[in-house]
Parts: C-alpha cells; structure tokens; sequence
C-alpha cells in the first residue's frame, strides 16, 4: 500500500524479477526491457506466473520519521484530508465503526519543515496503564459476565492488538459486542491523542494491525470432469 499521495505502491519501486517457470526455466523480466509489458504483469502477478527467486527494488537511505497521532471526527478527517496529503509524506487513516473517531497517523522526514517542533514524548508506566484502562476495563468485564477471572500477568503483557482481538474473540460476529470494543478503542486512541515519537522509518511505516481473516469457503459446480484437469 502507498502511504502518502506522492509514494506509490510497494509494486511501483520492483525494478526486476526473476521467476521459476515450469517450462523456461528461470527468466528475468525488468523494467529496462525493451518491451516491459510482461514486466508490468509480473510485479504484481501474485506468483500466478512462477516462483519469484529474485528481486531488485528501488530503495532509499534509512532515515528517521517524526509520526504524530491525532483523533478526528468523520466530518473533520473527510474535511482536512487533501490538506492533510498535501502537506505530510505519509498520512494513514483508521476509521473505527461505530466510533466518530478516525485515527490519523502523520509522519515525516525528521529535520523537515513539517516535523519542526515536536519532540517524542516518554510515557511512564502510570500513563501508559491509564492509556490502555478502556480495553482492560472492558475485557474484566467480559470475563466477571462469563464467570471468569483474567489474569492480570497476561492482561499486562498484551500489545494493542493482542488486546483488542481478545476482546473480538468473545463474540466476533455480533455487532453490538463489536460495537463496545470498538468503543473502548475509540477511547485508548482518544487518550493517546497528540502522541509524537521519532524512529526509523522501517518502524514508523508498519503498525499493530491485529485481527483475523475468516474465509467463507465456496464451492463452484461444473458439468465436466475434463473442465478440472491441470
């Protein structure tokens, strides 16, 4: 995914790749060819054309981010969002459903004009704990409505994800449970609100996503056996 409006997809800095291929062996395709057509198909092919064994991309120096976080309306984040893009290198959205809460998440190049002035700020322990009380909070009370005791080195234990997909776990699929976690959470972002730390950019640009994937599994019919053969 980009992250900002001016940086493109990861695919747009693959500059050439070789594949395995079941019947010519290994072929390189770049994008210096004379005709990259099949390049242009190959960097985003998702494996469909071989096994990928090699791989160039366009790279830049490792660099320091100053990422800012803040908690916006849905009204407020539609309203700056052009502004926001315009002005910061990488911007990132969370709207979180049931919640007028969109986190954004602003970075840019430490010593640029936009990071000027805001320094990281350290967070003791007793902060952090008030930081997270929403989602503990709300999972004690999952488990005294269940008959269960959490244990409090596990609870202490957990990151914003872990945290979050515990307390999913309890009833995934049932929207007014989704809709309290969503709500503790709106609130842990909300407290962490104006929140500013400096790191490399490899640890700024990824983040604590969490979740899970749950596939629906289908079944297509056909008529023919020889429709199937590979």
């Amino acid at each position: 995914h980009g992250s900002g409006a001016a940086l493109p997809p990861l695919d747009a800095c693959v500059r050439s790749v070789t594949l395995a291929t079941p019947d010519r062996g290994l072929v390189t395709f770049g994008a210096e060819d004379e005709d990259p057509s099949l390049f242009h198909l190959v960097r985003a092919g998702l494996g469909m054309f071989g096994i990928v064994t090699q791989m160039t991309l366009r790279c830049v120096p490792a660099h320091n981010l100053v990422e800012r976080t803040y908690v916006y309306s849905r009204e407020r984040a539609a309203k700056e969002r052009d502004e926001l893009l315009k002005k910061h290198k990488h911007v990132r959205y969370m709207w979180i459903p049931y919640a007028d809460a969109v986190v954004v998440v602003v970075s840019d190049p430490e010593g640029s004009a936009e990071a000027e002035g805001f320094l990281p700020q350290e967070e003791d322990a007793d902060r952090k704990r008030w930081r997270f009380r929403p989602l503990v909070d709300l999972l004690e009370t999952l488990h005294h409505e269940r008959g269960e005791t959490p244990r409090a080195e596990d609870v202490g234990r957990m990151g914003f994800g872990e945290l979050r997909d515990r307390l999913l776990s309890h009833a995934p699929l049932d929207p007014q449970h989704v809709r309290r976690v969503n709500l503790a959470e709106a609130e842990f972002w909300k407290r962490g609100h104006g929140a500013v730390r400096v790191l490399p950019s490899d640890k700024i640009l990824q983040f604590d996503c969490g979740g899970e994937v749950r596939p629906a599994p289908s079944k297509i019919p056909t008529r023919r056996a020889d429709l199937c053969r590979f």
